[in-house]
């Protein structure tokens, strides 16, 4: 896979995770929860991937996309959690809203910290980075069982 490939597959999967993350603000359900978090950690794996082949202490998430990758697998988790107990009939005891205060608090994080901005960075530094000491065919094999494509055409259909 050539270095401009490689680029255009980050900048695309990185927008994908910028609309995602515009959707969650919007009804903050489960499902869009869940791609969400799963484009961040395909990220996360290729973040890593690079790391081991260049030994690249750089190549890290920022700390502010870690933190909203964070929040939302704290958002996920109550929502969850407070949907199971609800279905059985527990919604009114002090655990299910314990856990849907947490969901709440989550929510408000979201609001408060996500931003597309940090994501955008995140997609600079990676589209502007020289990924010419991986070879091709190393590249190829982490893109055809890590990062398949068409993810995020559900979710945008």
């Amino acid at each position: 896979m050539k270095q401009e490939e490689v680029k255009a597959v980050i900048k695309e999967r990185i927008e994908g995770i910028i609309r995602l993350g515009d959707c969650v603000a919007d009804g903050f359900d489960i499902e869009t929860i869940e791609k969400f978090k799963s484009e961040v950690k395909m990220l996360r794996a290729f973040m890593g991937f690079v790391r081991t082949h260049k030994g690249e202490r750089g190549m890290r998430m920022g700390e502010k996309c870690r933190f909203i990758y964070q929040v939302a697998g704290a958002m996920l988790e109550a929502q969850i959690e407070y949907s199971e107990l609800k279905n059985k009939g527990y919604g009114d005891t002090d655990v299910a809203q314990q856990w849907a205060t947490a969901y709440d608090r989550a929510k408000a994080e979201w609001s408060k910290h996500y931003s597309a901005i940090h994501f955008q960075k995140l997609e600079r530094q990676l589209v502007e980075y020289n990924y010419s000491g991986i070879p091709g065919e190393f590249m190829d094999n982490f893109f055809k069982t890590h990062m398949k494509r068409g993810t995020l055409q559900k979710h945008e259909e």
